[in-house]
């Protein structure tokens, strides 16, 4: 029962962190859309980044320099890119995912790998519900007590 419990609870934050993902994902499309500038400097930022790679690897007589080069023209296009968010009142957050636990990112573990205060919070909700407090507690309770009885 508790393995079926928890894996149940483990299939729900992989779907928040999917979600997330997609979600991030469609927003990047939609900017990509209206800016269509943006979605070149991020191909000409991803292929700056494939060059410095195969000076690193092939490393040439002038390999200093190359690499300096290659840097250079990266950062340029970062630049670039940031001042074309700005004017657009855009920041690179509107890239990433938004998730609804800021602490664990959905995973439900923290980067030190200790359950969540939201994982843990789940699994005490799944625990109550399985329990049948909740249904008891609206029949039973204060409201409904009378000293009289």
């Amino acid at each position: 029962m508790k393995d079926i419990l928890l894996r149940k609870i483990r299939d729900e934050y992989d779907q928040k962190r999917h979600r997330a993902f997609n979600e991030a994902e469609k927003r990047k499309e939609n900017i990509y859309k209206a800016l269509p500038m943006l979605e070149e400097l991020d191909k000409q930022i991803a292929l700056a980044g494939i060059e410095l790679s195969k000076i690193v690897l092939l490393k040439p007589e002038n390999f200093e320099k190359e690499i300096t080069k290659a840097r250079g023209k990266i950062d340029s296009y970062r630049e670039e890119k940031k001042l074309v968010l700005k004017q657009n009142s855009l920041t690179e957050d509107d890239f990433k995912p938004v998730f609804e636990c800021k602490e664990c990112e959905d995973t439900g573990y923290t980067s030190s790998q200790e359950k969540c205060k939201c994982y843990k919070q789940k699994i005490i909700e799944s625990l109550y519900d399985m329990s049948n407090i909740k249904y008891r507690l609206q029949k039973e309770n204060f409201n409904l007590f009378d000293i009289g009885v």
